[in-house]
């Protein structure tokens, strides 16, 4: 009964992995759920082609790295959850969050987008899970403080970068956050209440530091390194909800 149960779990967690990998094929590029589209052309594919992994039609191409290291987390997390369940959110809680988590995640590292409609999702999604956990008002403050200290930290760049350009007399096109960061916090600050939303963005804010002095450093030595280059900051937001949800232990 319990290898079934465990094969169970496994099987939904691959069944996620591919959604995942769908709707980061997809979204950016279609903007709607429809026909799969190819991670390298985006050209439409036949739904059976995609199911069976066959390559494109049009480039011939198979499917990109990502694809794989997606399905390989999501079985991984699913035999994670069976053996020691999210205390916080359950292994069916879990399972969905990081769906919702790992779609945002790739969609943001490779096109550097946050969707509407991925945070609408996201907004049932932790909005359900946040009530459970600590219930109304707690949920509600925290989307408060998650939108509205992530608001002040828009604004803040967006001065840094308009001082930046000025002093330079040369136009920065690049942000230092995105409206799309402040709408995540808002959903975050969802599912990790009020004053939990405090604790992740500090976690975003310390790894987003790290991540970014680790690219600059990468790029310098291999002279790639560009000036205002933006880096997409809807994953380091992830890692610190992530942490508080499934890492640390429940506070009582």
């Amino acid at each position: 009964m319990q290898f079934l149960s465990l094969a169970a779990t496994i099987i939904l967690g691959l069944v996620l992995g591919f959604l995942t990998n769908y709707f980061a094929d997809t979204l950016p590029a279609t903007g709607r759920l429809g026909k799969p589209v190819c991670g390298h052309c985006h050209e439409n594919l036949a739904v059976r082609d995609y199911l069976l992994l066959k390559p494109c039609g049009t480039c011939g191409k198979l499917r990109p790295v990502r694809f794989w290291i997606v399905f390989t987390v999501y079985a991984v997390a699913a035999v994670l959850f069976w053996t020691n369940p999210p205390q916080r959110v359950g292994v069916w809680g879990g399972l969905i969050l990081i769906a919702y988590f790992g779609t945002v995640f790739v969609i943001d590292l490779e096109h550097k987008l946050i969707l509407r409609s991925t945070s609408a999702a996201g907004m049932l999604i932790c909005g359900f899970l946040g009530w459970k956990m600590h219930g109304a008002k707690e949920t509600f403050l925290g989307a408060l403080g998650g939108f509205c200290i992530m608001l002040v930290l828009y604004y803040l760049g967006m001065l840094f970068t308009r001082f930046l350009s000025r002093k330079r007399d040369e136009p920065i096109d690049e942000v230092a956050l995105g409206f799309g960061d402040v709408i995540l916090s808002f959903i975050l600050g969802l599912l990790l209440g009020w004053p939990g939303i405090t604790a992740g963005l500090v976690f975003a804010v310390l790894a987003g530091g790290l991540g970014s002095g680790i690219y600059i450093l990468v790029n310098k030595l291999t002279k790639e390194y560009k000036s205002f280059t933006a880096i997409p900051y809807a994953p380091f937001l992830l890692l610190g909800a992530t942490i508080l949800i499934f890492v640390l232990p429940v506070t009582p």
